[in-house]
């Protein structure tokens, strides 16, 4: 399932710079836990979904390194899934806090639909409150406010709506 996965933001990639695209966005809305989430598919073993590392596998996609021809343009990355913590699943790289990989990432926004440890809410007629709230604030606001801007209203509407 992870190189199918790897062959979906391939083909997206390769299709973006074809169509000669000026923005990307990429929402992965699945179960998730520690910024990890479910593909769909035969889980691993009874106790352990077939999850993927969301940086891994899909944040360093689209770095200047395995993106270089989309340089300069934005990428929006929406992570749209619980990020519940389990205290056995941190881990380090065997005792070494040093990253096996360095990705350099300008132009790169990565959005995430609750605070780390948290669950991202959902109705099940309606969808995500954050997605909800996105579509909402961005369809009312992106022709005269910047995207920042735009999120800490996102942020802001979420907080009072507790």
């Amino acid at each position: 399932m992870e190189q199918e996965l790897e062959v979906i933001i391939h083909q997206f990639k390769k299709e973006a710079i074809k169509s000669k695209a000026s923005s990307v966005f990429v929402f992965v809305l699945s179960h998730g836990q520690n910024m990890e989430f479910a593909l769909s598919g035969p889980a691993i073993s009874n106790t352990r979904p077939n999850t993927v590392n969301f940086y891994d596998s899909v944040v360093n996609c689209f770095s200047e390194t395995t993106f270089p021809e989309f340089i300069g343009r934005p990428k929006m990355l929406f992570y749209v899934c619980c990020s519940l913590f389990e205290p056995t699943d941190y881990h380090s790289n065997e005792g070494s806090l040093e990253p096996t990989e360095y990705h350099l990432y300008t132009d790169i926004l990565v959005t995430h639909s609750c605070a780390p440890g948290g669950s991202s809410v959902r109705n099940s007629l309606a969808g995500t409150y954050f997605v909800r709230t996105l579509i909402e604030v961005w369809m009312n606001n992106a022709f005269m406010t910047d995207i920042e801007t735009m999120m800490n209203m996102v942020k802001a509407v979420n907080e009072i709506n507790k």
